[in-house]
């Protein structure tokens, strides 16, 4: 979707709480990726309908005025948008990606505990956490179809055993290193005794 565009429509929805900050997070060119996400997910938002007015005669100047704000077009777009910088939508299937998810959803799941107490106005919360939801379901079905918590096990084993087996090891290598020393020492003891003797430290008893 072309930005101009989106500003264009972004422009529709002046009622909005949050209006200042869509407008500013979608003129911002680091946050396309995000911005293409949302628009795979949900596709181009609609604009804002006019305001018109039901009066007539001299009370359609002041009375009369039917105002909208359809912030469910444009509110999980936005919400949605602004997820997918941080987490965004997985088009790989490679399983490394299957740690990242796991602990991504933990981190989705901790912000929607939260929305209470960040976003007052209750629309405002209504559609984040729509989103929130959204990128939830869209990740546990990327961590379905990898069969991630197999390969989660997987590696947890592997990295258990390598582990083990590093331990194991070190373990064979100290008792080597014991046994070398071991040799050693007697050798070392050994060598100095014939020199004691060989230079007359150590005297041989001689019977009388």
């Amino acid at each position: 979707m072309a930005a101009t565009n989106l500003q264009g429509i972004v422009d529709t929805y002046g009622c909005m709480p949050e209006y200042q900050a869509m407008k500013s997070f979608f003129a911002n060119s680091k946050n396309s990726a995000g911005i293409a996400d949302a628009t795979s997910k949900y596709g181009t938002p609609k604009e804002n309908r006019k305001s018109y007015n039901t009066g007539w005669g001299i009370f359609k100047k002041n009375w009369g005025w039917k105002d909208f704000c359809d912030w469910q077009n444009i509110g999980p777009f936005y919400a949605f948008a602004k997820l997918s910088v941080q987490f965004p939508t997985l088009k790989s299937t490679n399983k490394l990606d299957c740690f990242k998810v796991k602990t991504a959803v933990a981190s989705l799941e901790s912000q929607k505990a939260s929305l209470s107490s960040i976003y007052k106005d209750e629309n405002v919360r209504t559609y984040h956490l729509q989103a929130i939801n959204d990128k939830i379901e869209e990740y546990n079905s990327f961590f379905s179809t990898n069969a991630c918590d197999l390969f989660i096990l997987d590696k947890a084993n592997q990295a258990a055993f390598d582990q083990a087996q590093a331990v194991a090891n070190t373990q064979a290598n100290a008792s080597k290193e014991s046994a070398k020393l071991g040799v050693y020492v007697f050798g070392g003891v050994a060598a100095f005794i014939g020199l004691a003797y060989a230079f007359g430290i150590i005297t041989k008893k001689t019977s009388v």
